[in-house]
């Protein structure tokens, strides 16, 4: 049996082609939304980033850009995955728009339900079969670390570093917020305002950097920093401000 040519197939899989790429041309240009999570970390609930061809031409510049956004145990960026399989992404056009994606310093993939914990959902341990939690301290009014329940909330205040006039912010942690430091940080960010990037580092009022939730202290005071350094100056006496001062603290809305 012979089967007679039709002109217009060929000519309709050429337009089906053309449609495709024309709409794989628009989705690169006006952007596409993806969440990148931190490669082990079960308890970083991801950062977005819109790609597109003038902020992102390529993968390398996404890894620098991503490096600074996540802040991760592991360093710099240097690897994307996807999220179940692992599979290594090597070009920018194969990140996919509402997609969730893994990032990590270059060590092997590590499986973890990332979707997931991506929507805020809470993650079993596979060894015990209970959701698991990093140790938080509470404080006593005293400011002495207390070892008991992870319920508690803490209170503290956050200088600007370098700035002398500005009186600190008060900053709520509550308890999801304390189980991450990154999620710390992130809080204070919103706080207070640093003209010139988001908070990075918190300093005791003696120049110690604070590195860890369970280092905080209820109504305590801190130094909140970019990348520089502390700066070793005569902030406002915080003496001189009681519980009932707290409307007088500088806020951002």
């Amino acid at each position: 049996m012979i089967t007679e040519y039709d002109p217009h197939h060929g000519q309709n899989d050429q337009q089906q082609q053309q449609q495709q790429q024309q709409q794989r041309a628009s989705t690169l240009e006006h952007g596409r939304a993806i969440k990148l999570m931190r490669n082990g970390d079960s308890f970083f609930p991801g950062r977005s980033f819109v790609i597109n061809q003038r902020k992102y031409p390529m993968l390398d510049v996404l890894l620098d850009d991503a490096s600074q956004a996540l802040r991760a145990n592991f360093g710099a960026v240097r690897c994307i995955y996807t999220p179940k399989s692992g599979t290594r992404l090597h070009d920018i056009s194969e990140l996919e728009d509402h997609r969730t994606y893994v990032a990590s310093g270059g060590e092997k993939f590590k499986k973890l339900h990332y979707l997931d914990i991506a929507d805020g959902k809470r993650v079993q341990s596979k060894e015990r079969g209970q959701t698991r939690l990093p140790p938080v301290r509470r404080f006593d009014v005293e400011g002495r670390a207390l070892k008991l329940s992870r319920s508690e909330n803490v209170i503290i205040y956050a200088y600007r570093n370098g700035d002398p006039l500005t009186l600190p912010a008060k900053v709520l942690l509550v308890k999801p917020t304390l189980q991450n430091w990154e999620s710390v940080l992130d809080e204070v960010t919103r706080k207070v305002s640093l003209s010139y990037s988001a908070v990075l580092k918190l300093y005791a009022m003696n120049g110690e950097l604070i590195t860890s939730a369970q280092q905080l202290e209820f109504n305590g005071m801190y130094v909140a920093a970019g990348k520089e350094r502390f700066k070793r100056i005569e902030y406002p006496d915080p003496k001189s401000i009681s519980p009932n001062s707290s409307p007088k603290m500088s806020r951002k809305s």
